[in-house]
């Protein structure tokens, strides 16, 4: 959602309104003049011209406090540069638009032009960080790195309060403030615990809503924290100190943990105390409270400790969380969290699908496909909670086998349901008919004329069913003779048959070419080239995939590349670190759709028994 940042700012000496033209940007209050670079306001002294820029690439660890946040394109976000970089860019494809205060003028034009380049929403505001040069309930969403270590001063504990009582009027009515801290890198010599920080927050009017500590080697594993463990860990000589497992498991002597975050959700009317929990915090209630319907092992959990996916949210735009009992190394179930309304409808569609395989084949669930058990839905996200799948990720030499098992075994006992072509071939045909517009070849404006018209005479349902889940190596479990599929299909209909194993064929050129060094489109390129010549395995589990499911030998052609059309969409969203971005996606699409690449194809296909 395109927004003005210039509507946003104010004068960062009385917080009167700005006047912005070409030659500079003038307090309608005051009538001091201040600076700007295009809609880059800068209310700091002018750096000279043998100034280093700092890059706009640098982030904070992964942004693992995302999911607790509210999503989607009416979201806005301020979040407070640090030393260390921010993660604007990474939440990006989840809000409408982010604005980042940053105190430096070379940082913030890099931000920016970065920002161009990458075509998302987010904007720079170069001001001390002290000064929050923007009007009252602006904000969905204030995020604030380390913010508090650089609050200094004779009274840090008052000014602390105010900054963060500033904080909170940038937001609006039932908006939500992050406030995270790492005491090994943040900037300044102040050290700021977890008792600091909440007594600021409570100081500056606000309840802390949740409080989190983040742990591990990433940063990456929270336990939510109670006011009994804050305050334990406040005073640990306390002879009323809880001697539950997991204290013991703590090391005694740490008063407060190295790095956490706190969660400060506001009122949306005034007195009316602080806002709804996070998704996390109301799972883990749904959990507690539904347990004996759950069937899962144990007794109910007290509170649970929640590792997080370790890679981005999937193509899928969703988070998966992994639920653990104190003290215990295996999780109770698998949390996958929505980050858009995009994500909530494809995962409610995917819980509904899963209870309809569960009536109709229930002794595939748990073995063939996980149980869906809950929906947990509040105003602006969704989670699921499905049974835990266990086993492990076959090798890739085992990964085809382990598909092939999988497919033939879910389609011997589910049968062939609804399918839709629809929502993967609209990409296609879009990029078709912009691969018509370019060419000036008569002989290929044919083919491709022709190829349009086979796309728009097919049948479908409504665009609305697209995000078809990701059938790929890593999300098989392997556990003895047991190939178990997790996360394989989000539409609301099962998509058609054809779809998981030419999607399992991209993702194996995706890691070959990942390995070798190839580009995408090269891999699949010489891949076709080589499966249309003889035998290969990947070209073999294809083609037996496909006389299973008693598919048409007439859609593989258009269907291989309408496949990279799609994931190029998905990874406009979010993008793996290991994994190929849009560009790439679209280049092995249109490498697919040339026409020796068509060609080898249809020979593949005749050289089989699905002619």
């Amino acid at each position: 959602m395109t927004r003005d940042p210039s509507t946003l700012t104010v004068c960062p000496v009385d917080a009167g309104p700005l006047h912005w033209d070409e030659a500079g940007v003038t307090c309608l209050s005051c009538g001091r003049p201040w600076r700007h670079a295009g809609d880059v306001a800068l209310f700091v002294a002018a750096e000279s011209d043998d100034v280093e820029p700092v890059p706009a690439t640098r982030s904070l660890d992964p942004a693992d406090w995302r999911f607790l946040l509210p999503a989607g394109a009416h979201v806005h976000v301020l979040e407070l540069d640090t030393p260390r970089g921010c993660s604007a860019f990474e939440i990006a494809g989840d809000v409408g638009s982010v604005v980042v205060l940053t105190d430096t003028e070379s940082r913030a034009v890099a931000l920016r032009e970065e920002a161009r380049r990458r075509r998302v929403e987010v904007h720079a505001v170069a001001a001390p960080l002290l000064s929050l040069p923007f009007a009252a309930a602006s904000f969905d969403v204030v995020v604030a790195h380390d913010a508090l270590a650089r609050v200094t001063g004779p009274d840090a504990g008052a000014a602390r309060a105010s900054f963060v009582r500033r904080l909170i009027a940038l937001l609006e009515p039932g908006g939500a403030l992050w406030v995270d801290h790492d005491r090994r890198s943040a900037a300044g010599d102040e050290t700021v615990g977890l008792p600091e920080a909440k007594r600021a927050i409570v100081n500056g009017g606000a309840i802390p809503a949740e409080t989190f500590e983040r742990f591990g080697r990433s940063g990456r594993e929270l336990l939510p924290l109670d006011e009994e463990t804050v305050s334990a860990w406040r005073d640990p000589e306390r002879e009323s100190r809880p001697h539950s497992r997991w204290t013991r498991w703590l090391p005694r002597a740490r008063r407060t943990p190295d790095r956490f975050g706190i969660l400060v959700t506001t009122a949306r009317t005034s007195g009316a105390g602080p806002g709804r929990l996070s998704i996390l915090a109301r799972t883990s209630r749904a959990v507690r409270e539904n347990w004996p319907m759950l069937a899962l092992e144990g007794d109910a959990p007290g509170r649970l400790r929640y590792w997080l996916d370790s890679r981005d949210p999937s193509p899928s735009g969703t988070l998966s969380a992994m639920p653990f009992r104190e003290g215990e190394s295996r999780p109770l179930a698998l949390v996958k969290i929505a980050r858009d309304g995009g994500a909530a409808m494809r995962l409610r569609n995917e819980h509904g699908l899963l209870r309809q395989l569960a009536d109709e084949s229930p002794r595939s669930a748990d073995v063939l496909f996980p149980r869906s058990l809950l929906v947990v839905d509040s105003e602006s996200q969704l989670a699921t909670v499905q049974a835990p799948v266990v086993g492990v990720a076959p090798s890739p030499e085992d990964a085809l086998g382990a598909a092939e098992r999988w497919l033939r075994a879910f389609w011997r006992s589910t049968g062939m349901l609804a399918g839709t072509e629809r929502a993967l071939l609209e990409p296609l045909t879009r990029q078709v008919g912009a691969a018509l517009e370019r060419t000036d070849d008569p002989e290929e404006k044919i083919r491709l004329e022709d190829l349009v018209l086979d796309l728009e005479a097919r049948d479908g349902v409504s665009i609305a069913a697209w995000g078809h889940g990701a059938f790929t190596a890593d999300r098989l479990r392997v556990n003895g003779d047991r190939v178990t599929a997790i996360d394989w299909e989000f539409g609301a209909s099962r998509q058609a048959a054809w779809i998981d194993p030419a999607l399992f064929v991209w993702d194996q050129l995706r890691i070959r070419a990942a390995q070798s060094g190839a580009t995408l489109s090269e891999e699949a390129t010489e891949w076709l080239m080589r499966a249309a010549d003889g035998d290969d395995p990947l070209a073999g589990f294809l083609l037996r995939c496909l006389e299973d499911a008693g598919c048409e030998a007439s859609v593989l052609p258009a269907g291989f590349a309408a496949i990279a059309f799609l994931r190029a969409r998905q990874t406009e969203r979010h993008v793996g670190v290991d994994d190929p971005g849009p560009d790439a996606w679209r280049r092995a699409g249109l490498a697919a759709l040339a026409p020796a690449a068509r060609e080898c194809l249809s020979r593949l296909v005749r050289h089989s028994s699905l002619v």
